[in-house]
């Protein structure tokens, strides 16, 4: 999990840093702790593919802002995110989703949707 979320975290950091200015960033990293919070209103749903080396399956732009606290072994994360139009690729045809939104919590090595 750790290697994981150092992978996305310094691609997104990168991203957003040569991004437009709808996008804030606030980072410390400090030897073993973090604490930071990012904050975009207009994330190419394509870019999360390509951070995590996967085939793009969707598409649309997001508004999200994730904090984070705690350590690189035991992180604190929380996403709240929103998307008014998703369209998810299959083989058949495109399946659009309108405003999804929810929140993941990751705390104490699990996961709340």
């Amino acid at each position: 999990m750790a290697t994981v979320l150092r992978r996305i975290l310094v691609a997104e950091f990168a991203r957003i840093r040569d991004s437009a200015p709808s996008e804030l960033l606030r980072v410390q990293l400090r030897a073993n702790t973090i604490d930071f919070t990012v904050e975009s209103e207009g994330f190419a749903l394509e870019h999360l593919a390509d951070i995590l080396g996967l085939v793009p399956m969707v598409s649309g732009i997001a508004s999200y802002k994730l904090t984070g606290t705690g350590t690189f072994e035991n992180p604190q994360l929380t996403l709240d995110w929103s998307i008014p139009e998703l369209t998810l690729k299959t083989p058949e045809e495109p399946i659009t989703v309108s405003e999804a939104e929810g929140v993941f919590i990751y705390k104490d090595q699990g996961l709340i949707v």
